[in-house]
């Protein structure tokens, strides 16, 4: 995922200690199915406020998303510090 240890590195550097670095991607990743679920789902409504072009960029942008996820290149993680 993305590069933790550079943060925890420039908050070492920054004068922080104790630098704790958790992955919370794994728990997370289902937030990108269900955005793109809930934009499949609602697409066509009458209810819809945006374009059928926007909704298909958004989908196609979660379905991205996830396949960085998936693959280590991107994810979501916390970062605990003291100063």
């Amino acid at each position: 995922m993305g590069y933790p240890g550079n943060y925890c590195d420039s908050l070492v550097t920054a004068g922080f200690r104790e630098v704790t670095f958790i992955n919370i991607t794994e728990k997370t990743l289902p937030t990108m199915k269900w955005w793109k679920n809930n934009a499949l789902r609602y697409r066509d409504s009458e209810i819809n406020a945006f374009l059928k072009e926007d909704v298909q960029e958004f989908i196609y942008g979660c379905e991205t998303l996830e396949e960085l996820f998936n693959d280590g290149v991107l994810g979501y993680g916390t970062v605990r510090a003291i100063k």
